[in-house]
């Protein structure tokens, strides 16, 4: 079964990594301290569905996309999974 908060918090650091958006910004879209933030990234706190809908309003994305968890980053350069050849 997943994590959903570990899930969340993975989700959320990768949303505003990717776009560049500090957590002092995402605080104060979310309508919280930036503390409050920094203590939901740690896992001290849980987010509020409150919390995460108005963060993905403001990313313009779907609020499920922050209670999964990102996706793996693969290097599209790399072959499959077979190795290297030989």
């Amino acid at each position: 079964m997943a994590n959903l908060p570990e899930n969340t918090r993975a989700a959320v650091r990768a949303a505003l990594a990717e776009r560049h958006i500090s957590q002092t910004v995402a605080a104060g879209v979310m309508g919280i301290a930036p503390q409050s933030l920094s203590d939901r990234l740690l896992g001290h706190a849980r987010f509020q569905l409150e919390d995460i809908d108005a963060l993905a309003d403001y990313l313009g994305i779907p609020v499920a996309q922050l209670l999964e968890p990102p996706a793996l980053l693969v290097d599209p350069h790399q072959a499959d999974d077979e190795g290297p050849e030989q």
